[in-house]
C-alpha cells in the first residue's frame, strides 16, 4: 500500500522539516506574530511555484478531480495580506524536479499532508495569536472538519495512480525531494 510506504520512507525528511529552526515554535507551542508571518511567507514562496508546476499535468486533474480546489497558495496570500504591514514575497527557485505526473503526485503528497499538520498548527495559532480562518489562519485551517476525508480521498487517488502507472517509487522519491527542498527553503534568508 503506497500511502503506508510513503509515510515510512519520508518520515526522516518530514521530521527534519518539522524540526527546522523556523518551525520549531509549533512544537514548543509558542509563536509570535512576526515569526508566524515569516512562516506564511516562506510557505507561499514554495507552494505558489509548486502549484504552477503540478498544475501543468492534466493527468493530475483526471485522477484527482478536485485538484483545483486543493490549491492553497491563494489561502496563504490572503493570510499574508491580512496580517502584514509590508513584506516582500520571495519565490523559491530551487524546486524539486517535476517532469512527470508521478513526480507531481509526490509533491502533492507533501502539500496535501500539510493540511494534517495544519490542524495542530491552527490550534497553536488560535491559542497564541488569537487568529482564526477569517483573520489570518485560513491556510492552516485547511479543510476544517473535512480534513480527514479530503486526506483519505487524496491518498486513494494517489495510490490508484501509482498502481496504474507502476509509479510508486517515483512518487516516493519526489515526495522526499519535496520535503528536502522545503526544509532548505525554510532556512534561507529570502
Amino acid at each position: 500500500m503506497l500511502l503506508k510506504e510513503i509515510r515510512g520512507r519520508t518520515a526522516e525528511n518530514h521530521t527534519r522539516l518539522e524540526n527546522s529552526p523556523l518551525l520549531t515554535c509549533f512544537a514548543r507551542q509558542r509563536i509570535d506574530r512576526d515569526t508566524y508571518l515569516r512562516i506564511l511567507v516562506k510557505f507561499f514562496g514554495y507552494f505558489h511555484p509548486l502549484e504552477k508546476v503540478t498544475g501543468a499535468f492534466p493527468e493530475i486533474s483526471a485522477w484527482l478531480p478536485d485538484y483545483t480546489e486543493r490549491r492553497k497558495a491563494g489561502l496563504l496570500l490572503n493570510d499574508i495580506n491580512t496580517l502584514r504591514k509590508t513584506t516582500e514575497l520571495s519565490i523559491c527557485e530551487d524546486l524539486p524536479q517535476i517532469r512527470t505526473a508521478a513526480q507531481a503526485f509526490g509533491c502533492l503528497y507533501v502539500m496535501e499532508g500539510s493540511t494534517l499538520g495544519g490542524k495542530f498548527i491552527y490550534s497553536v495559532v488560535r491559542k497564541e495569536l488569537h487568529l482564526d480562518k477569517t483573520s489570518g489562519a485560513s491556510f492552516f485551517y485547511g479543510y476544517g472538519p473535512q480534513t480527514g476525508a479530503k486526506w483519505k480521498a487524496f491518498g486513494a487517488c494517489m495510490e490508484a495512480f501509482g498502481a496504474a502507472h507502476g509509479a510508486d517509487e517515483e512518487i516516493i522519491t519526489a515526495a522526499n525531494e519535496t520535503f528536502l527542498k522545503l526544509e532548505q527553503w525554510m532556512q534561507t534568508r529570502k
